[in-house]
């Protein structure tokens, strides 16, 4: 698949059929993760992969009735992404931006690449990000300097998802300045 097509067709699956989904495959979409760009290549990120049915039922625990809770039992694997504090968007021990610590950010990107890499193999994934970071934590026994961002489920899709309305690009793209009409063709 070419990469604009993954991007554009790319959805947020939140019911998944029984099917398992190989070791091979997980493997290669942890090593999309692994090739994900960070703040000075520092690499922050940490996934813990979850099969185990009573651990997954304590994260739907801690998800709080949120609408993708079910894609957690439903999926052939959960995936939390977590971020080890402290380390990216620093320089010489103090960060280098106003906006602090970059775990986060480069979270994120690594968890794109993750649920890029999916699709590409036929499989669905949806971000779970409303969910009670402190309980999930000590469920997964994370030390103190490293934070649950996300749980992914993944899995094959049970049902197609359509895609959102999108904003047009002239509703938040800028020439020079903010305001100023960047021209779309």
């Amino acid at each position: 698949m070419e990469t604009m097509e993954c991007i554009l067709t790319r959805r947020s699956i939140r019911h998944f059929t029984a099917d398992k989904v190989s070791e091979e495959i997980i493997h290669e979409l942890l090593e999309a993760v692994r090739w994900a760009p960070s703040w000075a290549n520092t690499q922050t990120w940490e996934v813990v992969v979850v099969k185990d049915p009573d651990i997954r039922q304590q994260l739907v625990d801690a998800t709080n009735a949120n609408r993708a809770s079910q894609a957690i039992t439903e999926a052939a694997a959960v995936m939390v992404f977590c971020s080890r504090q402290g380390i990216a968007g620093t320089k010489n021990g103090t960060y280098a931006t106003i906006k602090g610590d970059w775990s986060m950010f480069d979270c994120a990107l690594a968890c794109q690449n993750f649920c890029l890499a999916a699709h590409n193999q036929g499989l669905g994934t949806v971000y779970i990000g409303r969910f009670d970071h402190e309980k999930v934590d000590a469920v997964l026994g994370l030390p103190e300097d490293i934070k649950s961002v996300v749980i992914i489920p993944l899995g094959y899709a049970a049902r197609e998802s359509k895609a959102p309305p999108r904003k047009s690009l002239n509703e938040f793209v800028h020439l020079d300045k903010f305001g100023q009409s960047y021209p779309i063709k």
